[in-house]
């Protein structure tokens, strides 16, 4: 970790908590199968999963990628320090075999930023329990979207998001990442009604259908 980052040691509060009121030690640790749980973690933990698997995960190589991304000034740090949401993903006897992190994107939007599963652990149901977790709490607290941005040839993540219920909004360009399908997962369907009439042509046909296609139809009733 670059030495010019300081961390503030009194900040308790997240923005999460500041904004919506939401709290993540009422939710979480909880179990998602007999041996797995979810926990929420700090940042320092956070980055030591990350430092230790995402080469394992993502088979990463820093000296092939045209889009890696470099930070010397701490800012990074200070930022995740300060609004990241971190949620490790643990068997019973404590060994981390995932994580998940997010940041409030907005006043009603939550940035579900990456999540990261070792290969052997990929097919045991932790990332849609997760989202499903996820979702039924932001949308307690008033949030009305989950937002996300995906590779566009990570055709096994977008199948994923697709099931449970994301739908993609846009396409974004950068110099850091490269070319990114953006997926949002409506918490408000009253908001999903509205960017299908006024962007999808084929939206009459498909409303009538989504909720039979998607794991997630439960969560995005009206009530």
């Amino acid at each position: 970790m670059n030495s010019t980052y300081q961390p503030d040691k009194a900040y308790s509060n997240r923005l999460v908590e500041k904004i919506w009121n939401l709290k993540w030690s009422d939710h979480f640790p909880r179990s998602m199968t007999e041996e797995l749980q979810i926990t929420y973690v700090d940042y320092r933990q956070g980055q030591s999963f990350a430092q230790q698997y995402f080469p394992q995960i993502y088979h990463l190589d820093s000296s092939e990628s045209q889009f890696q991304e470099t930070d010397e000034t701490g800012m990074k740090d200070a930022y995740y320090e300060a609004i990241g949401d971190f949620f490790l993903f643990r068997k019973t006897d404590g060994s981390p075999v995932g994580m998940a992190v997010g940041t409030l994107l907005d006043w009603s939007s939550y940035n579900f930023r990456n999540i990261a599963i070792l290969p052997e652990y990929q097919a045991s149901g932790l990332y849609w329990e997760f989202v499903k977790n996820l979702a039924e709490i932001l949308k307690k607290h008033g949030v009305q979207k989950i937002e996300g941005d995906i590779s566009p040839t990570n055709r096994r993540h977008i199948h994923i998001v697709n099931k449970i219920g994301f739908i993609s909004t846009s396409l974004q360009l950068s110099e850091r990442w490269g070319a990114l399908l953006h997926f949002v997962l409506y918490l408000d369907e009253a908001l999903e009604d509205k960017f299908g009439r006024l962007f999808s042509s084929t939206y009459a046909s498909d409303s009538k259908n989504k909720k039979s296609h998607s794991k997630y139809k439960h969560i995005n009733k009206r009530r």
